[in-house]
């Protein structure tokens, strides 16, 4: 038995497919673009490639990339562009079941958003596996209700609650025999929809490698990094810090892009000791995950959080809401605070706890827990939620 899966981008850095390809059990991989089969490489993609996987187990899909070039052309000269995700998912999910068609002994473990063709393909006989890397909208819409703050501004909408979202959501769950996820919380919202649990495989995400420059001593640093969005609970953050006493310490905040009223949230002059910038370049914020004591994820709503596990392998105690997946990687709580979502009150009392501590105080143990929840421990529990020749 082999598999063919797919996505977009190099989401998870490929790891389901290494996963597959791992245990010899990689039919094809399916994404827009990778590196060593491009006929004209862009060098700004160099990195979409992976030793692990050969490039005769990948199909492109060219239309799908050029649309994004496009995009990115457009925002660059406009200042405003959408994204063009129904037209890059609808190419991909097409590739996908042709691939399928191709290969009719393949059983499929395919991203959402991108399964439904293939799930629907009236002669498929083989097993619908789905990889649910967001939360369900059902599950979405909770999560962002526990918002304390949710009135005080007009936040940009979520694009994947969407009703052409929902839709290919409810067609994709509804067609699957199996559902894989990378948390507790997003299982939440496949119950709460109709799947059986029984149907549902929780596989956690795992952690890099940690570096040689992770260190046992620490700056006193409170460390956020992702998008600066209404439901990654930014502002919520900004207004805990402003509750506390923050001397010699600093909040420092990566965001790769940050709505309006998020920005001013952090630029309130009453706030001390907070560096906003957007994203860093890899090396530069290895230096921070491998310096910061605390990193902090108040996510509203958050399918696992990647950033978790970077954190943890550059030493960091993690503070995060029970709508990420910090609960599902069950760490000692010596580098572990599990908040609930949308309270102030429950992150301001978090990070005064941790920043009563020694800066350095559980960097080692935080160490020692990313190397036993490895990406290959990661990949160890695909192969283990899916039926094999081996199993």
């Amino acid at each position: 038995m082999k598999y063919i899966t797919g996505m977009n981008r190099d989401r998870d850095n490929y790891q389901v497919a290494i996963a597959l390809a791992e245990g010899g059990l990689l039919e094809k991989l399916v994404t827009d673009y990778y590196h060593p089969k491009a006929k004209f490489p862009i060098p700004s993609l160099s990195h979409r490639q992976t030793p692990a996987i050969s490039p005769e187990l990948v199909a492109t899909v060219p239309a799908a990339v050029r649309s994004q070039l496009l995009y990115l052309a457009r925002r660059k000269v406009l200042k405003a562009a959408r994204f063009p995700s129904a037209f890059v998912d609808d190419a991909i999910a097409r590739e996908i079941a042709s691939q399928s068609s191709l290969h009719p002994s393949a059983s499929l473990l395919v991203y959402s958003n991108y399964a439904w063709r293939s799930f629907e393909r009236p002669d498929l006989s083989t097993l619908k596996g789905l990889f649910q890397f967001h939360p369900s909208p059902t599950i979405i819409d909770r999560g962002m209700a526990t918002d304390e703050l949710a009135d005080q501004a007009p936040w940009q909408p979520e694009q994947d609650i969407e009703q052409d979202r929902r839709e290919i959501y409810e067609r994709e769950i509804s067609a699957a025999d199996l559902v894989v996820c990378a948390s507790t919380f997003t299982a939440q919202g496949l119950e709460l929809d109709g799947v059986d649990p029984n149907a549902i495989r929780v596989v956690p995400y795992g952690c890099p490698v940690p570096e040689a420059g992770a260190r046992s001593t620490r700056d006193r640093t409170v460390l956020f990094v992702g998008q600066g969005i209404q439901r990654k609970g930014l502002h919520l953050l900004a207004k805990a810090w402003g509750r506390i006493d923050t001397r010699g310490w600093k909040l420092r905040v990566v965001a790769s892009k940050i709505d309006p009223h998020v920005a001013r949230a952090l630029a309130d002059p009453r706030l001390t000791n907070v560096e906003v910038s957007g994203a860093l370049p890899k090396e530069e914020l290895s230096q921070l995950y491998n310096s910061a004591s605390i990193f902090v994820l108040p996510s509203l709503v958050e399918g696992f959080g990647l950033v978790l596990g970077e954190a943890l392998a550059g030493g960091c105690r993690l503070i995060a809401t029970t709508n990420t997946g910090l609960p599902d990687l069950d760490l000692p709580a010596d580098v572990s605070t599990v908040i609930e979502p949308g309270s102030v009150s429950a992150l301001a009392g978090a990070l005064e706890q941790e920043m009563q501590r020694d800066p350095g105080d559980s960097a080692d143990i935080a160490l020692n827990m990313a190397r036993n929840r490895s990406w290959a421990w990661f990949r160890e529990g695909i192969r283990g939620a899916i039926p094999s020749p081996a199993r």
